[in-house]
């Protein structure tokens, strides 16, 4: 199963800044970009997993500008997106047995891949 992020999501550095400013800004960043995945999730129609599965990302970045683990970062929405959706139970060990990163530059249409196995 796979779905596609279109755009770019928040990085550590700016999750990072926005926590800085006060610990509200960042609850609501987490909040808006876990909904914000939920919902790209239920609009693929991807069903629930109950098996442990491997999560692979296509990273595809508007430029190289960012280093490859600050981007890395937005996993964890997307993590949290796939469990709020309903697609896994939970996002831990017993649930998730490993990741798979790759990464590339598209100016145009920056985005992420997303392949649940």
């Amino acid at each position: 199963m796979r779905f596609v992020i279109p755009g770019q999501l928040p990085d550590l550095n700016q999750t990072i800044a926005a926590s800085k400013k006060h610990w509200k800004y960042y609850a609501a960043e987490k909040r808006c970009q876990t909904h914000r995945v939920a919902w790209l999730v239920r609009a693929a129609g991807l069903s629930p997993i109950t098996r442990p599965v491997t999560i692979k990302f296509n990273w595809i970045c508007k430029d190289q500008r960012k280093d490859k683990d600050n981007v890395r970062f937005a996993a964890k929405y997307i993590l949290d997106g796939l469990v709020l959706a309903g697609v896994l139970a939970d996002d831990g060990w017993s649930h998730i047995t490993g990741f798979e990163d790759r990464f590339g530059v598209d100016a145009k249409n920056p985005r992420i891949e997303v392949e649940v196995i």
